[in-house]
């Protein structure tokens, strides 16, 4: 069989419970299932690297529901030992209770839980007699897989050692080039799978990891590296910028002097639009820390670059409403005084800059006429959500397209905003607030330029930040009401809008009627959340601005683009819900003027490496480190965006060695400079393409 055989015609006796299993683990093919790696390995010679392990005989199984509020089904079994009564449980996995019967002898290998009465919680159980335990090689380890409901990890196990077995496999085509494998000593594919899936020590198992962990960094390294070649070979429309023009734009315009950073950056940025080769340059920054100012020195510099009536257009792309009408307004009160005519694009909502009527105000526009003045160029900047990127939205003379939060929309709505049908492509400033550790940078974004912006405007104050258990939140709501009486007002965020099945975490709308009728019932507290219409958070949003609300009660459609610098607390319930940097951005709504501001990070959780990343997230105020812990404890995936980006968990391994991660990019940058199309290298394109297909 090959590598790409679909998996029912590698096992035809597969029954549809497992072959729907299967499917919900994402193996559709024999490779599948190879890369379907163990999370965990146990040494049963040691005793089990993860806890207890006994082999016996069950007295009893059953299935049965827990009392309390939250009522799993459960799966109870006893299995004398020697001599010894063990119980073992099975959270919401009842079909273990089937699986198995009274008489069977098994092994279990689990942790064992419970101070009073102990027993082996979600252990992994196999069929054997007395002796297997006994039986088995002692330096070898025993793979444990991800498993769902109809495959266990021992099914998932035997089916691999077969395809292991099979001749075609064993001559699996290897996407990594020899003469790379040799010159970092990896092993070949083959070799790979055998350590990972059969490892006789744990030597073998990090050898192997080592080798995937360069496969996925290496092929995704290609990909980076072919996408900047093929831009590279396309030409820009070169803008007459001057960097001196950009710079006393933001020293007359801004209230703060301008960073080191925020000046580096503006410079880059208009060195790079100068070329006749398409910019793509990343601007990367903390909470705070002037990203705006420079896009809006940036597009200064290029909408006054020329007198002409071919005057260079600003694209301005944003996640959210909030967000876009946020920066819209921005922009508004920065060229107020200025010849340059701004334009909001949304879903629903077109407003463009300055009015006929009244110039130092926007107004409303059709739709139409709006498509029509970006078509004839009379708009300098546009600035809208997805809207802008429509088939039926077309710039005259689109210079720079600049995406703010970029992480937040897929590669192929960046690549839509870029690659229009013109024979010139516009240069392109993508930004985002999550702080990217440079080995992530490194890796995700090896086809762009960067810029960090490492400082943060000067009288910026940092968060006091407290995590306190739910029953002191009582206390947070203390602290709120002394900072609204000083005239300030603050957010309550929580996690999810509505109830959930037994779920003992309070919703948005429960607090929220808490807060307007126990807490703050003399305060005017308001709701927000994204299942509102965008005319209704705009409505919240403004009186929020202009102070008519005291407290926002609201889920995360806050942390993006809501900017009241007269916020100056937030308490986020259910804090544990969140990774660091995350937290770090909700934080961040706080931060806005040089008043002291506030975070209180509520949880009921008791986990004590929980309870650890929150103190960290209490400790830290650096967005920058606090991403490179989130890193270690979470993984990639959750630095806000990365889980949707197509990135395999494998990777976060190797962001975890800057040393490999380089290797890779040295690598990929060879071998793209070298051989563009991959002719020399059909295998690797081959894995591209699938992977471009997946990620479709």
């Amino acid at each position: 069989m090959q590598s790409t055989t679909p998996i029912g015609d590698c096992f035809p006796g597969t029954r549809k419970q497992q072959r729907n299993a299967l499917e919900r683990l994402g193996i559709h093919t024999a490779r599948d299932l190879l890369y379907h790696f163990p999370n965990r390995y146990i040494n049963f010679a040691d005793g089990g690297q993860s806890g207890g392990t006994i082999t016996g005989t069950i007295t009893g199984i059953h299935k049965r529901r827990t009392g309390g509020k939250r009522r799993v089904m459960v799966a109870e079994a006893t299995i004398v030992a020697q001599g010894e009564r063990v119980r073992a449980l099975w959270f919401h996995q009842p079909y273990i209770a089937t699986k198995y019967a009274k008489g069977d002898v098994v092994t279990l290998n689990g942790t064992w839980s419970g101070k009073n009465k102990p027993y082996l919680a979600n252990p992994m159980i196999t069929h054997g007699d007395e002796t297997s335990q006994q039986s088995r090689t002692p330096d070898t380890l025993t793979p444990l897989y991800p498993e769902t409901h109809g495959i266990s990890s021992r099914w998932l196990q035997t089916k691999i050692e077969e395809l292991l077995r099979d001749d075609a496999i064993k001559n699996i085509e290897d996407p990594i080039p020899e003469d790379v494998r040799k010159r970092l000593r990896l092993p070949r594919l083959y070799d790979a799978l055998l350590l990972t899936h059969k490892p006789r020590t744990t030597n073998d198992h990090e050898v192997a990891k080592k080798r995937f962990v360069f496969e996925q960094v290496f092929l995704l390294q290609i990909r980076q590296h072919l996408t900047k070649h093929t831009r590279m070979q396309r030409s820009a429309f070169p803008v007459p910028a001057s960097i001196q023009s950009a710079h006393a734009f933001m020293k007359s315009t801004f209230s703060f002097t301008p960073t080191k950073g925020q000046r580096r950056a503006v410079s880059d940025i208009i060195r790079d639009i100068k070329k006749k080769k398409p910019m793509a340059r990343l601007l990367e920054g903390d909470v705070g820390s002037g990203k705006t100012a420079v896009a809006a020195a940036v597009a200064y510099g290029v909408v006054t670059s020329t007198t002409d009536s071919n005057r260079p257009q600003v694209a301005y792309l944003a996640p959210t409403d909030i967000l876009a009408r946020q920066q819209f307004e921005t922009f508004v009160d920065l060229f107020k005084t200025m010849p340059v005519h701004v334009g909001f694009l949304s879903g629903k909502i077109c407003r463009k800059f300055p009015s006929k009527t009244q110039p130092s105000e926007a107004t409303d526009v059709p739709k139409t006429r709006m498509k029509r003045m970006i078509a004839s160029g009379e708009l300098d900047v546009v600035i809208g959500t997805h809207a802008v990127i429509q088939k039926d939205v077309a710039f005259r003379n689109l210079a720079l397209a600049v995406i703010d939060e970029q992480h937040r929309f897929g590669v192929a709505q960046r690549k839509q905003l870029v690659s229009a049908s013109r024979d010139t492509l516009p240069h392109l400033l993508s930004m985002t607030a999550t702080p990217i550790p440079r080995t992530l940078a490194l890796t995700m974004y090896a086809d762009l330029d960067l810029s960090v912006l490492d400082e943060m405007p000067s009288g910026r104050k940092q968060a006091v930040t407290k995590v306190l258990a739910s029953r002191d939140k009582g206390e947070v709501y203390d602290r709120i009401r002394q900072e609204i009486d000083r005239g300030h007002q603050a957010y309550v965020l929580c996690p999810r809008i509505e109830e959930h099945g037994s779920s003992p975490m309070r919703s948005l709308k429960k607090e929220y009627r808490h807060l307007a009728d126990s807490v703050f019932p003399d305060r005017s507290v308001a709701m927000l959340h994204g299942k509102m219409t965008p005319k209704e958070r705009e409505h919240i949003v403004d009186a929020f601005n202009d102070g008519s609300i005291d407290i926002i009660a609201c889920t995360t459609v806050i942390e993006i683009g809501v900017n009241v610098p007269n916020a100056t607390t937030i308490a986020i319930l259910h804090a544990e819900r969140f990774g660091l940097a995350q937290l770090h951005q909700i934080r961040g709504r706080v931060t806005r003027s040089t008043k002291q501001p506030y975070c209180y990070a509520v949880t009921d959780s008791k986990n004590e490496d929980t309870l650890q990343r929150l103190r960290v997230f209490e400790e830290t105020h650096s967005g920058f480190d606090l991403a490179e812990q989130d890193l270690t404890m979470r993984g990639s995936g959750d630095l806000a965006g990365f889980r949707q980006s197509g990135v395999p968990d494998m990777i976060t391994e190797g962001l975890k060695n800057p040393k490999l991660v380089e290797y890779a990019r040295k690598e990929a940058q060879h071998i793209v400079a070298k051989d563009p199309s991959l002719t020399a290298y059909p295998l690797i394109q081959k894995q591209i393409d699938q992977q471009a297909a997946e990620n479709a």
